[in-house]
């Protein structure tokens, strides 16, 4: 299993990269059910505040 962490904050993205990870709990639901269904993602775990995005995903085994 391979488990893949990606984030952004105010240290390592301006604010027009970081709006771009903003995720409603909709936006949020059809990028799992997209990811899944190509079999990119077997799970994902999404945290998004005003300054802040973390994604915790199991990926699928397609990574190097």
């Amino acid at each position: 299993m391979e488990i893949v962490l990606v984030g952004l904050n105010h240290r390592t993205a301006p604010v027009e990269v970081r709006e771009e990870g903003v995720f409603t709990a909709e936006r949020a639901r059809r990028a799992a059910e997209e990811l899944r269904a190509r079999g990119i993602l077997e799970e994902t775990l999404v945290l998004s505040t005003c300054n802040r995005m973390r994604g915790l995903r199991r990926a699928a085994g397609i990574l190097p």
